[in-house]
């Protein structure tokens, strides 16, 4: 493997997991924690969580548009898989469920119940996968550089 090659791969893992770094914070340990804090209601906590969840959408097209730019400087195969897997969940989460769990907000917010209760649980799922496909292709990337 040449150097500009290796170096590509390097970029590319390290803005993976970065990103696959604030999954962890936002995701898994600020909305988990979010929701045990005594004071913060649930409707409160959930308007929050869809500010919070809107911000970090933005930031992830950025991320999505970073790796975009290293893969096309010189596409490989390897990276291309793991592009295509994170734009289609990031993707699906931002266009069809997000949207969801937004209006689902809205009803439980007013007092009703909520329209899409599964959807909570597929969003969860698609972070869980959008995580272990930038975890493990940044490593797989760094392991196949070295």
């Amino acid at each position: 493997m040449n150097a500009q090659a290796m170096l590509k791969d390097l970029i590319f893992s390290l803005i993976a997991l970065i990103w696959s770094g604030m999954i962890l914070g936002i995701s898994f340990f600020e909305a988990w924690v979010k929701f045990r804090t005594p004071s913060l209601t649930k409707e409160v906590g959930l308007d929050v969580g869809r500010t919070v969840f809107s911000a970090f959408h933005f930031a992830q097209c950025l991320f999505l548009g970073m790796l975009a730019l290293v893969f096309l400087a010189q596409p490989i195969w390897a990276q291309g898989i793991i592009l295509l897997s994170i734009f289609l969940l990031l993707g699906s989460q931002i266009l069809w469920v997000f949207p969801k769990l937004c209006s689902d907000v809205d009803l439980i917010r007013s007092g009703k119940p909520a329209q899409h209760p599964r959807f909570h649980l597929l969003y969860g799922l698609m972070e869980v996968l959008k995580f272990l496909s930038l975890l493990l292709g940044a490593l797989y990337l760094v392991f196949k550089s070295i």
